[in-house]
């Protein structure tokens, strides 16, 4: 039996007042624990190596607030998903891995999920664009290439007759500024004449001028529209 043990029990059957032997016992209890470093509730002692626990958990945590201070089961982000992030995260330039594909909104995308400023990854699928615009698209150099309103309009040019003099069912339309080597992709009447005749189609090209053809003579005051590719 260690020495402290011994004079703690000479002591107590020495003694035969009970709170006077529970004194005692308390203060030897106290001196011994601290000559074998026992951990104290005020901290006075720091663990000297790791601390297993045996299957059970730390209760009465206060919430952790600095470095090297354990944290609360609140204040945890668990595997599980049970606590959500309270503010934003910073990254600190590092990634997150390992991320499921998102499937719905509010979810994080994968890398191969993500159309990329870098055009690394293609649409998969028609996308629709909700009453946007692309803007800043550069001219087209294929076939399949999306084209701007600027290259458009300069490709293709509308034209609007001066109206007809009427006399004949072929009338001489004057367009100013089309060409005869203008490649036609649209004719269509904008106001018919006094007459009120359709236009049926066209038959000659020129430069400033093309040639309506009508069932009969439209009158005067018949106007066309043109629509060429230059």
């Amino acid at each position: 039996m260690a020495l402290s043990e011994r004079l703690k029990y000479f002591m107590m059957a020495a003694l035969g007042a009970p709170d006077l032997r529970d004194e005692l016992a308390l203060a030897i209890d106290t001196n011994t624990a601290a000559q074998t470093g026992d951990i104290h509730s005020d901290g006075s002692v720091a663990f000297a190596a790791n601390q297993a626990m045996g299957g059970f958990k730390l209760t009465g945590l206060a919430a952790g607030s600095a470095s090297g201070n354990s944290v609360r089961y609140e204040q945890a982000i668990l595997a599980t998903g049970v606590n959500a992030f309270s503010a934003d995260q910073p990254m600190g330039s590092n990634k997150l891995t390992g991320l499921a594909a998102g499937s719905s909104a509010g979810h994080s995308v994968r890398y191969e999920q993500a159309i990329l400023a870098s055009g690394a990854n293609a649409f998969s699928a028609d996308q629709a664009l909700g009453g946007f615009k692309l803007t800043g698209v550069a001219n087209p150099a294929s076939a399949q290439d999306a084209a701007t309103k600027l290259y458009v309009d300069n490709k293709v040019l509308v034209y609007t007759s001066s109206a007809s003099a009427g006399g004949a069912s072929t009338e001489v339309m004057v367009l100013t500024g089309i060409l005869a080597t203008d490649t036609i992709l649209a004719v269509s009447q904008s106001v018919p004449g006094v007459n009120n005749l359709p236009l049926l189609g066209f038959n000659t090209l020129a430069n400033n001028a093309l040639t309506a053809v009508y069932s009969a003579d439209p009158g005067a005051n018949a106007i066309i529209i043109v629509h060429v590719k230059r």
